[in-house]
């Protein structure tokens, strides 16, 4: 479970606990990725429990946009639902991972915002520490989560699969605090960054173990795990194969130069059956030749 200066942070899916991979720590920074999946609702878990601090601050981050600020004294906390006031009211919708459409084509209407095309596919988290008294405020209005059709080409080859989606909104009055923060607005206390995608494409950027290998995938024609591949994991793969493919041609061509072979005058007789002797330096062989081909807080 990722954790950093006493707190922690963690993801459920569908109720069930994310493992995260490739956990690394830079700074201040924690890094991991989670297997998303499609149409799955998920949730935040935080435990402040080891934190020296009495009161923290912190903002929920999807795909590039914000999608929370809360506030707790708490020592944990359980976010299931995105909280944004929009129009004066409190706006509370589920999240959940949705599968990413791509287009290959240029529209009017195509997602253009660098901080989004960077960030689909990334969950994150900045907390910050604040004094614990703390005093009514106002909020002020956010643009609700929304993406528009993403070009394959801005992703610029990184393997995405899925987005963050909300589902049905409902509304209640706002409830805002003021808080004095100890920490910089622009250096957070901890940042938990969560890299989500499905199995194989993290698989297919070395964020996961491989299994199988894709190359026993291919040659034994396992079709689903290819097709769960991203293209540009395909395209690796078929490229190391034809490397391959012709190293082996160059080695079996070395292989023959280095031997000559003649017509066994024996076999102009009239047989079908053509023998090939191949004479090097250490010695003089006779044999047939066979050629092989194998192919705020929540309730």
């Amino acid at each position: 479970m990722p954790s950093l200066k006493g707190i922690t942070c963690s993801i459920d899916i569908d109720g069930v606990r994310a493992e995260e991979f490739g956990t690394e720590v830079e700074g201040s920074t924690v890094t991991c990725s989670i297997v998303s999946q499609d149409d799955k609702p998920f949730s935040f878990n935080f435990d402040f429990s080891k934190s020296t601090a009495e009161r923290h601050d912190f903002s929920i981050y999807a795909d590039g946009s914000i999608i929370k600020n809360v506030t707790t004294t708490h020592t944990t906390e359980v976010v299931r639902k995105s909280g944004l006031i929009v129009n004066g009211l409190l706006e509370r919708r589920e999240m959940r991972f949705s599968k990413l459409e791509t287009i290959d084509q240029k529209l009017d209407e195509m997602e253009t915002r660098a901080n989004v095309l960077q960030n689909i596919g990334t969950l994150k988290v900045k907390i910050h520490r604040a004094e614990k008294r703390a005093t009514k405020g106002r909020g002020s209005d956010h643009d609700e989560l929304s993406i528009k059709d993403v070009h394959e080409k801005s992703l610029k080859g990184r393997a995405v699969s899925h987005r963050t989606s909300l589902g049905a909104a409902d509304y209640q009055p706002p409830s805002s605090l003021k808080t004095k923060r100890l920490d910089p607005s622009d250096r957070p206390y901890v940042v938990f960054t969560f890299r989500y995608a499905k199995k194989s494409y993290l698989q297919s950027e070395g964020l996961i173990p491989r299994s199988p290998s894709p190359e026993l995938s291919i040659r034994g024609g396992d079709r689903q795990t290819i097709d769960e591949m991203s293209p540009e994991a395909l395209r690796r793969e078929l490229l190391r194969y034809r490397a391959r493919d012709k190293d082996e041609k160059k080695a079996i061509k070395r292989e023959r130069a280095s031997s000559m072979a003649t017509r066994n005058p024996a076999a102009d007789s009239g047989s079908d059956d053509d023998e090939v002797v191949f004479q090097s330096e250490r010695s003089l062989k006779k044999q047939k030749v066979t050629e092989v081909i194998d192919l705020l807080s929540d309730d």
